[in-house]
């Protein structure tokens, strides 16, 4: 009976498992581009998200359908954020401006770029200490920012943290935010971190 359940408790994990990676495969990637970036990791949330931007807590402006995944290469020790955006509906705004995520552990950017893919809709990316960004810039026919229908290029941001859940925002004329992913504060460096915070408080109270 004992052997039963735990075969039974593997066969779960296994799904598990698989459902878990076919949400980190949601975005396909090249040959190519795997042996460069690494190989798709585990996503604590399950890719696409659609989030619905807002003029008013009322009246919807666009829908995007945000697109991720995360690549982590073990020579480079980088994991690598991918993101790519759809514009779903024109709702009553038919182009959307920006997106972007937190980050609010001020993790450096230790890579960058822009896929060029072909087809896609250019962007222009830009972060500061906390946060990081895209700008969904005009096409070559002349429709400004991201049109109905159209797709993004793939980029992405290089980070040496794993993943965990952050928040996405489309910005425009109206702000709309969905759960996306980010990077998270390793158990190491939280440890440290928390060292250093109780180093600081016994020199304190050393010198009261």
């Amino acid at each position: 009976m004992k052997k039963v359940m735990l075969m039974s408790f593997l066969a779960a994990m296994l799904v598990l498992s698989g459902l878990s990676m076919s949400a980190a495969n949601a975005m396909v990637f090249s040959p190519a581009e795997s042996l460069i970036y690494g190989t798709a990791v585990a996503l604590p949330v399950a890719a696409p998200v659609i989030i619905d931007e807002m003029a008013s807590p009322t009246v919807l402006n666009t829908s995007a359908r945000v697109d991720f995944a995360v690549l982590y290469n073990p020579s480079t020790l980088l994991y690598s954020y991918f993101y790519q955006l759809t514009n779903i509906d024109g709702g009553l705004q038919t182009s959307i401006g920006r997106f972007t995520f937190g980050n609010p552990m001020k993790f450096p950017v230790l890579g960058h770029g822009v896929m060029g893919d072909v087809g896609s809709d250019p962007v222009t990316l830009d972060w500061t200490a906390t946060s990081l960004g895209a700008n969904l810039d005009p096409r070559t026919d002349g429709t400004g920012g991201l049109a109905v229908d159209e797709t993004t290029d793939r980029f992405f941001f290089q980070f040496s943290a794993p993943p965990t859940t952050v928040t996405g925002y489309l910005i425009n004329d109206g702000i709309g935010s969905g759960t996306v992913v980010g990077p998270a504060p390793e158990p190491a460096s939280m440890m440290l971190l928390g060292m250093g915070i109780l180093g600081l408080l016994g020199l304190g109270r050393k010198k009261a």
